[in-house]
This record gives C-alpha cells, structure tokens and sequence, in this order.
C-alpha cells in the first residue's frame, strides 16, 4: 500500500544501521544520503525525483 508523506528540511528518514521496510519516491525536492565509512569518513551524495 502507498501513501504520501511530507518531509520537511533536516528530517531523518532512517539511520545507517536501522531496518526499515519502506521504499522511498522521491516525487519533488531532494534527498541527501550520508553514510560512515568503517575509517570514520562520511561518503555523502543527493539523490533528486524519480
């Protein structure tokens, strides 16, 4: 079943190492991914609609 949610600027959709279920569309806006490497770096990338 789908539903449409709002997210809001610095909202947090999951944290690396939580579990979900959910699948994410982005329909408008942007998302920013950030994950910690196992040295400690933070690899980050922005993911847009679709």
């Amino acid at each position: 079943m789908a539903r449409f949610i709002d997210f809001h600027e610095g909202d947090t959709l999951i944290s690396q190492g939580a579990e979900d279920t959910a699948a994410y569309l982005i329909q408008s806006g942007w998302v920013q991914v950030n994950r910690r490497r196992r040295n400690g770096a933070v690899a980050s990338s922005t993911i847009g609609p679709g």
